[in-house]
């Protein structure tokens, strides 16, 4: 009966991944036709790999360095993604290495929005240790526990978004109004 339930849910979501492949090439062709130029994505930057050479030196100044500067095309501003997701922002770059403001530091906030309910707000950071809190959300909308929190890549004050669209950032763990 397990084996059942687990083949009906395999099969289910299967056919959700249909659906999505269909309807992102559907989407992909009405773009293409309206010629339309959406927020940038994770194609739009040219990655460099690099290590970490200094972690935070305090709970207060949540930055690290990283091996990669501007000869590797690092610049000041471009996005930070690891393997968890969005870590930061580049706040120096210099010929080798780099500066990264990390998504955690009280100074740092990003546009995001919850892919499910399509609601959006920012993410603030509030220091080493403690949750990122995503506020500014319309109360019209509804962030549920467990949903993916992602970068919007949504302009503000007529200014480009500095975060492509659709990286991950989070998971909702809890909810207050």
């Amino acid at each position: 009966s397990e084996a059942d339930q687990l083949r009906r849910e395999r099969d289910r979501l299967q056919a959700m991944a249909l659906q999505n492949t269909a309807a992102l090439h559907e989407l992909r062709q009405l773009e293409a036709v309206v010629d339309y130029h959406g927020p940038p994505t994770l194609d739009d930057f040219e990655r460099v790999t690099a290590a970490v050479l200094v972690e935070p030196p305090s709970a207060f100044r949540q930055q690290i360095v990283i091996a990669a500067g501007v000869n590797q095309g690092v610049r000041r501003d471009y996005p930070v993604i690891a393997a968890g997701g969005l870590a930061g922002l580049v706040t120096k770059a210099y010929s080798e290495t780099a500066q990264v403001t990390l998504l955690t530091d009280s100074t740092s906030s990003v546009s995001a929005y919850d892919p499910r309910t399509g609601a959006y707000g920012l993410i603030r950071g509030q220091g080493e240790d403690k949750p990122l809190f995503f506020d500014r959300v319309k109360k019209s909308k509804s962030v549920d526990e467990g949903h993916a929190v992602a970068t919007s890549g949504r302009r503000h004050l007529g200014l480009g978004s500095l975060y492509p669209r659709n990286v991950g950032i989070g998971e909702v763990t809890s909810v207050t109004h």
